[in-house]
């Protein structure tokens, strides 16, 4: 039988060369270069939603990678530069200081988000007013930190008693909790 891709009459072999099922006839030599490329093209795929995850935003570990880019250490020294307290300023300003969990005087502010132009001040829509209460009641549970999705979720919870809105529902929940387990936050 013909291979495939050098057209020789060959003994061949059957290999799926995208990984979606379908089978083609192949030589060895051809089969095992096609292995390869398809092998390096998984590699690549792995690679880039690697990145993409890392820049995206919605964890903790998105952030520590974006922050040596814009020149930063650690979050702690990213909290004591100036751009931060120029940010400060602006989200202040802008959304007053009470906290939007529960009415106190806001003593701090809470990143929903890490994108870059969150981090960089261009964006100031997901940064907030709260209190150091509510901060510490949405970002830990018994002293461990909770991932940034599940900080979220508290936080729209919080959100919606103080407002007096109804609570969210429990199939919100349970899809966020699905695309965690996928690998996508919230």
């Amino acid at each position: 039988m013909k291979c495939y891709c050098c057209n020789k009459d060959l003994p061949t072999e059957e290999f799926d060369k995208k990984g979606n099922g379908v089978l083609k006839k192949a030589c060895r030599k051809c089969c095992q270069l096609a292995r390869q490329q398809a092998n390096a093209h998984i590699a690549i795929k792995r690679q880039v939603a690697r990145e993409n995850k890392q820049q995206s935003g919605t964890t903790y570990a998105s952030r520590d990678y974006l922050l040596p880019q814009l020149g930063f250490k650690t979050y702690r020294d990213y909290l004591a530069s100036d751009l931060w307290h120029k940010i400060q300023a602006r989200v202040y300003s802008a959304r007053g200081k009470k906290c939007y969990l529960c009415g106190r005087d806001a003593t701090e502010l809470h990143h929903m988000r890490y994108h870059k132009d969150d981090l960089l001040g261009k964006n100031i829509k997901f940064i907030v007013p709260i209190c150091h209460e509510c901060h510490i009641y949405i970002e830990f549970n018994d002293g461990q930190k909770r991932s940034l999705s599940d900080v979220n979720i508290l936080f729209e919870e919080r959100r919606r008693i103080y407002m007096g809105l109804p609570p969210l529902p429990p199939k919100f929940k349970k899809k966020q909790i699905h695309r965690r387990r996928r690998g996508v936050y919230y």
